[in-house]
């Protein structure tokens, strides 16, 4: 019973960080649902933190259409996990995503 309720609160937790990528035109924008104020960071910039705009329950970040590079998101409590195909681990036991077109 502990497992299983444990099991689904896990899976709740994953659905709360969903994020998404659309590429439109010249853009690519990174949106991710979540309950507190987001930060987009990214390694053509050196990591520096983006506030994201919100709209609804969702927040948003674009940027300019390039070929690759890797980013993760931040709330107040540290580093937001959320799923990607790519990842790249860093040297504080969490991973950066990689966006390649």
């Amino acid at each position: 019973m502990f497992e299983r309720a444990l099991m689904i609160f896990v899976i709740f937790l994953v659905g709360c960080a969903a994020h998404d990528i659309e590429i439109k035109g010249e853009k690519v924008i990174f949106s991710l649902k979540y309950d507190n104020q987001t930060y987009f960071h990214y390694s053509l910039d050196g990591f520096v933190p983006h506030k994201m705009a919100k709209n609804g329950s969702r927040y948003y970040f674009e940027l300019k259409k390039t070929y690759g590079f890797k980013y993760f998101f931040t709330d107040g409590a540290g580093v937001i996990k959320i799923e990607c195909p790519l990842v790249e681990f860093d040297d504080f036991g969490n991973y950066n995503c990689i966006f390649e077109m």
